[in-house]
């Protein structure tokens, strides 16, 4: 660890070396010379940020085994040479390489931000930047997806609309479950119609129509690959738009305001899995088209954004609203705004029965936990809430500046996710980001830190932290996570207004949190060294809908942590439980077949009971385990030693009491599925794990 933050400080000093410092008194202009140095510099932060990218999208996805095994092999994932590390190393691996690319990535984008400040109006450097950010995204649309569930239920959804001609906001995915796509869907949202707004439902349903040729792999993977260039198109335009906003409302920081967007490690890391660039690309369009007086068209734009999700909705009304005080005096064009806006929304609900979609909306706050969520904040808080927006909008008035409306609906942003949201999602801060690199100050202070600290979540870094801060602080859960979203953005936001204020220059500032950065990081992941095959501290960071008593229907319902085992779910065979089965073929007795639940109660349990097939299997030749609370083993049966009834086609019944399992009244945490030597290599299948 030493030695990589001796490493790190070395890579922060070569492009300070190369800050300008050559100037052409007489003109007071930067010479030729300034000039090349400064693209030098920002051309290392770029090559330094496709390295650290690189580095994560490829190897952390197959050491921590978040790979969707059915894809991972296939398309343009199938060429990599990074293979062998699906079953390398141990436990705490993945969650010190997590930290230690996260820190790098922080590093490299604080001194891009630095150079920002510093190379503002050299024409080279928005160059740099722009070609930069164009073979990063290029890079991220054909590396393996580092958080899917997403990205492969916009795809699901739109096949639902494109094929089945199912509505979203009546059926859930269950509906169409015999679908070869089903199994790539999330348990979270195998159940939950969708929350997503209509022109977004509309674009994935056009999305389908293109890639989409019958509903085998090849097209799940090209639609796949079709939603991440959308994905990736909406950052680099959204970049360039941020640069062209900033020539009208602060030309001396855009550059600025396009590094801090298009650099931050989440829109590198997760903008192309998710809608949320899309959202503010079109936000920003309609920011764009108002400075161009094309107020009727920004409206428009304004309100799709908002119909993607509702992210961009403060916005939307501030605009409104601002727009209905400037045009009092002529009636006609007071009321063109809201009527624009509600025609749109109308007419891209019609495809969907808007009095039905209507009515859902208040189911799925409910069933999705949001509405919870809400109810749990004390009332004085939301009071608070909606009164400082409520007053923000209302104060709006006909001369102010359009910083000021995009100030107000960064506010409403912020204040929601930090107390209303059910979740802190790190993709969610795509749209605080594009917007904050418009207003500067503490706002671009506070989301670009928090689009850093907010990523730890991605391979176990928040629970690990969470866990570590119990342990030294006894701290619970619910203050360490508020701790670590906020607590870092917050602090930095405070330098940057004192700092501001006292008229310190940036490179102290940067450098000593460079210095602290390296300093947290090594004593942070100190206690993970020598210990890669112990599963670290972690807490139970809760969230979200846990899977039920079913580990396996005809999909896998819990997660795979399989290690050294192919895991198909795809194509398989049908089983009397279904028209299909999740499969797998161990490469050594060391492998397992393993599906992970982060805590199932088995009181009111009795048994572990499923299929085994299919005729010709080697079903006698298993073990299976259970895992408790920690991970540690509750008790394992051979079933070569398991007397199992015939069931149909050739397939084996399995009933296990859970007394023989070690399983009674307690936590399971996992179900192992491990080879005997006869069944190592062999193409084994299973239906309807569950627990009765």
């Amino acid at each position: 660890m030493v030695v990589f933050n001796q490493v790190r400080i070395k890579i922060v000093a070569w492009p300070l070396r190369h800050f300008p410092s050559t100037m052409d008194h007489a003109t007071n202009l930067p010479t030729d010379r300034t000039r090349s140095a400064s693209s030098s510099a920002l051309l290392f932060v770029g090559l330094l940020l496709i390295g650290l990218v690189f580095a994560e999208g490829q190897i952390l996805p197959r050491i921590e085994g978040s790979a969707e095994p059915a894809l991972s092999r296939q398309g343009p994932w199938a060429w990599s040479l990074l293979e062998p590390f699906g079953s390398a190393g141990g436990a705490a691996l993945p969650v010190f390489l997590g930290i230690a690319l996260l820190a790098g990535l922080a590093a490299a984008y604080a001194l891009g931000l630095y150079l920002g400040r510093a190379h503002e109006g050299y024409q080279q450097a928005i160059v740099v930047v722009l070609i930069v950010t164009i073979f990063l995204n290029v890079l991220l649309v054909f590396a393996l997806p580092i958080r899917q569930e997403d990205l492969f239920y916009y795809a699901f959804q739109g096949r639902m609309i494109a094929r089945a001609h199912l509505n979203p906001y009546i059926l859930p995915p269950r509906a169409i479950e015999a679908d070869a796509w089903f199994p790539f869907v999330s348990r979270v949202w195998r159940d939950l119609p969708t929350g997503y707004g209509p022109v977004w439902l509309l674009i994935t349903a056009g999305i389908d129509v293109l890639a989409d040729r019958g509903g085998a792999v090849p097209d799940f993977i090209r639609t796949i690959l079709a939603l991440r260039v959308l994905f990736a198109t909406a950052n680099v335009v959204s970049a360039c738009l941020i640069w062209l906003l900033l020539g009208n409302l602060a030309p001396e920081r855009r550059l600025l305001g396009a590094i801090a967007y298009a650099w931050n490690p989440v829109v590198l890391l997760l903008g192309v899995d998710h809608n949320d660039g899309v959202m503010l690309v079109l936000a920003l369009s309609g920011l764009w088209l108002h400075t161009r007086r094309h107020q009727t068209l920004a409206v428009a734009a304004l309100t799709l954004s908002a119909l993607i999700k509702y992210f961009t909705a403060p916005l939307l009304l501030a605009y409104l609203f601002w727009r209905w005080r400037a045009s009092r005096d002529r009636r006609a064009q007071r009321y063109l705004a809201p009527t624009v806006s509600v025609i749109l929304f109308l007419l891209a609900l019609l495809p969907f029965d808007p009095p039905v979609a209507a009515v859902h909306f208040a189911t799925y706050l409910n069933e999705s936990g949001r509405l919870a969520r809400v109810e749990q904040v004390p009332f004085e808080v939301l009071a608070i809430l909606f009164a400082i927006v409520g007053i923000r909008v209302a104060s709006l008035q006909s001369v102010d500046h359009l910083l000021r409306i995009i100030e107000t609906g960064t506010l409403a942003l912020l204040a929601y996710l930090a107390f209303l949201s059910r979740d802190w999602f790190p993709w969610y801060l795509t749209s605080a980001l594009g917007l904050s690199a418009l207003l500067g100050s503490w706002w671009l202070d506070v989301t670009a830190v928090a689009g850093v600290t907010w990523l730890l979540s991605l391979h176990g870094g928040t629970a690990y932290l969470a866990g570590t801060l119990r342990q030294i602080l006894g701290l619970n859960v619910a203050t360490s996570l508020a701790l670590i979203a906020f607590a870092p953005a917050l602090a930095v936001g405070a330098m940057g207004v004192l700092r501001r204020r006292l008229q310190i220059s940036a490179l102290p500032v940067t450098v000593g949190g460079l210095v602290f950065l390296a300093v947290a990081t090594s004593a942070v992941e100190l206690p993970l060294l020598g210990h890669w095959n112990e599963t670290p501290v972690e807490a139970d960071l809760g969230g979200g809908r846990r899977p039920g008593p079913s580990v396996v229907g005809t999909a896998l319902e819990w997660d795979d942590w399989s290690w050294g085992t192919s895991v198909s779910q795809i194509g398989t065979p049908a089983g009397p439980a279904g028209p299909r089965s999740v499969c797998f073929t161990f490469a050594s007795v060391d492998a397992a077949f393993f599906a992970h639940h982060p805590g199932f109660s088995t009181r009111g349990y009795t048994t572990l009971t499923f299929f085994a097939g299919p005729a010709g299997a080697p079903t006698g030749s298993l073990i299976v385990d259970l895992r408790g609370a920690t991970g540690q083993s509750l008790g394992s049966v051979s079933l070569d030693g398991v007397q199992t009834a015939p069931g149909a086609a050739g397939w084996r019944y399995v009933n296990l009491p859970l007394p023989r399992l070690g399983a009674v009244d307690t936590v399971v945490s996992g179900v192992l599925i491990r080879p005997e030597p006869a069944s190592v290599g062999k193409f084994v299948c299973l239906q309807d794990l569950s627990f009765r």
